[in-house]
């Protein structure tokens, strides 16, 4: 059988990175741990705060007959958050960067 020509193993490896780049782009754009703060000041133990271009991190208490439990989540920001121009220009490339991508 004969070997495919280079051009076709090329254009393969670039559409597997292609694919690889859009799953990546979307897992890091929607998910509410685009970025960490850590605090270590006053507490035993770190506590972490995670946020997302479009969603951050929120902690639930639910109260059982077997306990309380706490439940983290993502959750949109509120509408009265103060979105500055980095923030909004990093929103923007996200959008821009899904659309060219399909």
């Amino acid at each position: 059988m004969p070997n495919p020509p280079k051009s076709q193993c090329h254009a393969l490896l670039g559409s597997i990175f292609a694919i690889t780049a859009f799953i990546l782009m979307w897992i890091g754009s929607i998910r509410c741990n685009f970025i960490k703060f850590a605090s270590t000041s006053g507490t035993t133990e770190p506590f972490n705060i995670e946020l997302g271009m479009w969603y951050y991190q929120y902690w639930s208490l639910l109260f059982s007959e077997s306990g309380t439990y706490v439940l983290e989540s993502c959750h949109t920001y509120p509408d009265g958050t103060d979105i500055d121009a980095a923030w909004k220009a990093a929103r923007s490339f996200g959008i821009i960067t899904f659309i060219f991508s399909i």
